[in-house]
């Protein structure tokens, strides 16, 4: 399914046009429920094993979004709403740290605000059909590959002076 841009497409996991008529959630895995068997559980949302692998946080947040009315979001919707969170998570490190905040903001806690970027992280890998676990694994393979070296302090500082 297209949006007109190709990033937009979530292939096979959401119909988002319209109400869709089925939800494969993430990755194919097989796990194929209607959105109606969803909604039909009344107030009952889904949930966790005590100790989940990451696959089933990325189902359990696709079943979340049916159950609350969120399959509809788009990427874009989803990596807008991710920005929020990010800077709500900023603000709360910001007030833990003792950083100047507005007093009359609201200031969340370090980890819900975690878990709420965790949560749209997933809602974005699961539009793009992606196993975050196996993404995870091949970027650290590439990350293994490169070299981490610490800059020498004294470069910046010489460049500095010969501007001036």
């Amino acid at each position: 399914m297209s949006f007109g841009r190709k990033h937009d497409a979530v292939g096979s996991w959401f119909s988002l046009r319209g109400v869709p008529h089925h939800v494969k959630l993430p990755y194919n895995r097989g796990i194929d429920r209607s959105v109606e068997f969803y909604r039909s559980r009344g107030n009952r949302l889904p949930t966790l094993d005590k100790h989940p692998m990451l696959s089933e946080f990325q189902r359990y947040v696709a079943e979340l979004e049916v159950e609350r009315g969120f399959e509809h979001q788009t990427v874009t919707d989803k990596c807008l709403l991710l920005g929020e969170e990010i800077g709500e998570l900023f603000k709360a490190v910001r007030h833990c740290e003792g950083l100047k905040v507005d007093p009359d903001s609201s200031i969340g806690e370090v980890e819900h605000e975690l878990a709420d970027v965790f949560i749209y992280v997933c809602a974005i890998a699961n539009r793009y059909n992606i196993d975050l676990e196996q993404a995870f694994r091949d970027k650290e393979t590439l990350n293994h590959q490169r070299q981490w070296i610490s800059p020498d302090p004294t470069e910046g500082r010489s460049a500095a002076k010969d501007a001036r």
